[in-house]
């Protein structure tokens, strides 16, 4: 007969979630469910660029299981469709929103379009090009970017290549880390890195990777990073010979986009077991 034990996860009672007496750690999706609680009962009214106005809290930490699993969430719909060929987009290193937009992912039209890039003085830049945005940054790391047009072929540093062999050369090297935070290149992004840096780890022929996201739209953008990078470390772990063990999400500014009242019901908020809107969206 298995003894029950007061079992709280790292960070979860600061995050709003408190497992309690379980003879079992909860569920994975839980924890995305505690801190969107959290954030709705603790988090700090602020404004934003968009004039939205969101609700904050600073510094969190989610771990999920990749053993034999994926963390595609099931309370929030996740465009697969958009995760895969948005990831592969980064892969390929392309800073053209319209090869997306051809394939029906359209998540990056809004930032390439005509309006948007004027309005952010990139006035003479082709419409769709969003700059040096993660996928150059992931491939060609400190090459001068001229446009989406130009050849990068060897320029800069591939960093996603040097995770993959270092990871196969030297594993217990604690430097596997892929940056898309570019000071020098910032102006020149349409839009600045959310999920600005992660690292990778191998223990036991494992790959673990962890994010650091330093705005995280729990509503919108985390569920979908959540697929993202946990699909990267599944694709890493499969050309380097290893097994997946887990996803480790930082959001570091995690926010919830401030929804009208008269459109948005909670039910049950102290347990979060349903939070919906009318418009079938968190």
């Amino acid at each position: 007969m298995p003894v029950a034990a007061d079992v709280t996860m790292p960070g979860a009672q600061e995050q709003g979630l408190n497992c309690g007496l379980l003879f079992e750690p909860p569920h994975d999706e839980l924890q995305y469910l505690g801190q969107v609680r959290h954030i709705l009962l603790h988090g700090h009214r602020k404004e934003d660029r968009t004039g939205t106005g969101t609700l904050s809290v600073f510094g969190m930490q989610t771990r999920y299981n990749l053993r034999g699993q994926f963390p595609l969430l099931t309370t929030k719909r996740v465009f697969w469709k958009g995760v895969l060929e948005e990831l592969l987009w980064f892969i390929k290193g392309s800073t053209n929103a319209k090869e997306l937009s051809a394939k029906g992912v359209k998540i990056w039209d809004a930032n390439g379009s005509r309006q948007f890039l004027d309005k952010q003085g990139f006035v003479s830049r082709e419409e769709g090009d969003l700059g040096p945005v993660y996928g150059f940054q992931w491939r060609h790391f400190g090459a001068e970017y001229k446009d989406f047009n130009t050849d990068y072929t060897g320029q800069g540093v591939d960093q996603l290549q040097g995770v993959i062999d270092t990871i196969k050369n030297n594993p217990d090297d604690r430097r596997i880390i892929m940056c898309s935070w570019n000071p020098k290149d910032l102006p020149m992004m349409a839009l600045p890195p959310c999920h600005a840096l992660c690292q990778f780890y191998v223990a036991n022929n494992e790959l673990s990777c962890q994010l650091y996201q330093r705005s995280a739209d729990m509503g919108l953008g985390v569920p979908f990073n959540i697929a993202s990078y946990a699909l990267l470390t599944y694709m890493i772990a499969h050309v380097t010979g290893l097994k997946v063990l887990s996803f480790i999400l930082i959001p570091t500014f995690a926010v919830t986009v401030l929804c009208p009242l008269p459109h948005t019901v909670f039910t049950n908020l102290s347990t979060l077991t349903v939070i919906r809107n009318r418009h079938g969206r968190l």
